[in-house]
């Protein structure tokens, strides 16, 4: 079972400016509450007992956040407001805290974990990535882990003008919404191998530790997490990795047994999945004969068979639920409408 889950929360949010230099892009408010504790949130629906937050000396706020205010407590009591106290309660995890002393990129955040991780497996949730779904985005991966017992990957469909803001994999189809992983490239320029994208959620063995101390600084000069998994991907000592595309049905556990926490939230209600999920648009190239092959299904590249004749140990699932990215400013006017519009169907 995964008991370990790791928030890197470290970097400036330069795609926010000027506003981060103030307030961490963790903290953004949906409707009422930070972005980071629905990351918080999602991690404990999936079981998560305990979490490590990588932050740098100017996210003091996220720790303030989460910590106790008994000052507060004791004067919501004092004027009759005691039903307000659940709310500002901190979640019933425990929380730890690293500084990443320079911002060196995720890889390196994530290799702050390593003693935290203590030789387990452990969950990687990038906080600008949110979903609304009822169910944890964990789950399909965790219950792909107990099928695999490797590293998994959750992916989603991308629009083409977007790509270049993501890990980008080449993929060949293996079997039921699952995909062997040829390669990573960290945001692609040009000739992006396929529209899926890395979107923010793994599943990750304690080799990868080993991994990101062997990758050299990538693209800005930051070690670089897709360097160290595609590094994974092809060294045959390796058990390799599972990426997950899930789609929205697969956020319901397959038997009561797989939903370690009640429906209900730590937190209140629960997250809501919403009516219907958004398409978005397939990859868009100018030149017509240079379009490379997909599948009709998903619009993926096929990429030749593994030399030794064995597939990929990187492996790709889908996910079909709507995504939104809280550094895109798109993204967070449409899931702070959604989430509203949610919070007041509820009260």
């Amino acid at each position: 079972m995964i008991h370990k889950a790791i928030i890197p929360a470290a970097g400036y949010g330069i795609r926010n400016l000027p506003i981060t230099k103030a307030i961490p892009k963790e903290m953004f408010p949906i409707a009422g509450r930070p972005t980071i504790d629905y990351i918080v949130e999602e991690a404990i629906l999936a079981g998560i007992s305990e979490i490590l937050i990588v932050c740098s000396r100017h996210k003091t706020a996220i720790m303030d956040y989460f910590d106790r205010s008994i000052e507060i407590e004791w004067f919501l009591a004092s004027r009759g407001k005691e039903h307000l106290i659940p709310s500002i309660k901190p979640p019933k995890v425990r929380i730890h805290y690293i500084r990443q002393h320079e911002a060196l990129g995720l890889g390196h955040a994530v290799l702050q974990a390593k003693s935290f991780a203590e030789g387990d497996p452990a969950a990687v949730l990038l906080p600008d990535q949110v979903s609304l779904s009822r169910k944890s985005m964990l789950l399909p991966l965790i219950r792909s882990y107990r099928t695999h017992a490797t590293h998994i990957i959750g992916l989603q469909r991308v629009p083409a003008h977007m790509l270049q803001q993501y890990g980008v994999v080449s993929v060949e189809p293996l079997q039921q919404r699952e995909y062997a992983i040829h390669s990573i490239i960290e945001k692609p320029k040009t000739n992006p191998p396929s529209n899926l994208a890395i979107m923010g959620r793994y599943l990750l063995l304690p080799e990868i530790f080993d991994s990101l101390k062997e990758t050299k600084p990538g693209l800005g000069g930051e070690i670089q997490l897709t360097d160290a998994l595609t590094q994974l991907c092809s060294n045959p000592a390796s058990d390799g990795a599972l990426g997950y595309a899930s789609p929205a049905s697969d956020f319901v556990p397959a038997s009561a047994s797989d939903d370690p926490t009640p429906a209900e939230s730590l937190y209140g209600p629960a997250i809501e999945q919403s009516a219907a999920s958004e398409s978005e648009p397939a990859i868009a190239y100018e030149d017509s004969a240079s379009q490379p092959q997909y599948s009709p299904v998903l619009n993926i590249r096929h990429s030749p068979a593994s030399s030794n004749g064995k597939p990929s140990r990187l492996i790709g699932y889908e996910y079909s639920g709507r995504w939104y990215d809280t550094s895109v400013e798109s993204d967070y006017l449409k899931i702070q409408q959604k989430a509203f519009q949610m919070k007041k169907n509820r009260s």
